[in-house]
Formats: C-alpha cells, sequence, structure tokens
C-alpha cells in the first residue's frame, strides 16, 4: 500500500469498533488494503454473530460518507451515522454529524 511519507510498502489498515455505552470493544479487523468501505457492514454482521443482535445504530468517519456504505446498513436496517467535514472549516474545530439514513443532520463543534 501506499506510505503517507511517499513510496510503498507493507501497511494495514486497524479496525475498530467500540460500545458507546459500556466504551468496549465489540469487533476489530485488520486491512491489508486502502478502501475500507466494506469494512463497517462486515462489522455489524460480526457484532450479530458475536452477541446474537446488531447495533441499532453505527458511527463511522467520513471515509465512509458513499451510497454503496448507506445501502449496506439499511439492508441491514441500521441506523448509519457518519462524520462529514463542515462546508467552512470551523475556527474551534467542528464538524457535522449527518445521519444520511433519514437525511437529518445535527451541527456540533468542540469548545
Amino acid at each position: 500500500m501506499p506510505n503517507k511519507e511517499g513510496g510503498y510498502a507493507p501497511n494495514y489498515t486497524p479496525m475498530v469498533t467500540t460500545d458507546s455505552h459500556s466504551g468496549s470493544i465489540v469487533d476489530c479487523d485488520l486491512l491489508s488494503e486502502v478502501t475500507e468501505s466494506g469494512a463497517a457492514a462486515e462489522a455489524v454482521d460480526r457484532i450479530e454473530q458475536t452477541f446474537g443482535q446488531k447495533p441499532k445504530k453505527f458511527l463511522t468517519d467520513a471515509g465512509n460518507n458513499s451510497g454503496y456504505v448507506m445501502q449496506q446498513m439499511e439492508q441491514r436496517n441500521v441506523a448509519g451515522y457518519r462524520l462529514a467535514l463542515p462546508a467552512t472549516p470551523s475556527p474551534i474545530g467542528g464538524f457535522e454529524l449527518m445521519n444520511e439514513v433519514n437525511s437529518a443532520s445535527v451541527t456540533s463543534s468542540a469548545n
């Protein structure tokens, strides 16, 4: 995979899924590819296999802001939430939380 500094080397992308209520790690994976768009749906499937139920909500980063990921979550009846960069950068580190499943958005900022 490409390095951030340039060139290529064996690189991996660690993926960790946590439960926001308990703070526990409920799933993990190690990807050897640049694209991680399929990892969210696969994590939901593994969580259901492990715990006998899937999460009702799933928050992921802006890298999963795609129709493919949204469709995968809808097929699993999981409300998918993704972080999206704001149209104009906030001087105090703001971010937008986009709920693409039901097209609602909430704006929040760090203080």
